[in-house]
């Protein structure tokens, strides 16, 4: 099957906005543009939150979550170098 859409790099929304007593202020929200081949602009942007994909929990403990600020995620090129080598 062909492939015809293709996910952008995570963009960060809001960081630490708000209220510092409001927990929810201090969660990142982040963005996703959704291409489809042959269509110039993204056709959908997805929101990735804690909401949307909340952290995964084993035996109670937070195993994973989404990171906390930009400089922590894996770009694509990382991605690249890893798998080349």
């Amino acid at each position: 099957m062909e492939d015809r859409h293709a996910l952008s790099e995570p963009r960060i929304q809001s960081n630490n906005k708000g209220n510092k007593n409001d927990t929810q202020s201090l969660v990142p929200v982040w963005l996703v543009d959704i291409h489809r081949k042959g269509v110039a602009s993204p056709i959908d942007t997805i929101e990735i939150s804690e909401k949307t994909l909340p952290p995964r929990k084993k035996k109670g403990k937070v195993v994973w979550r989404l990171p906390s600020d930009h400089s922590r995620l894996v770009s694509h090129d990382d991605l690249l170098m890893m798998t080349n080598d």
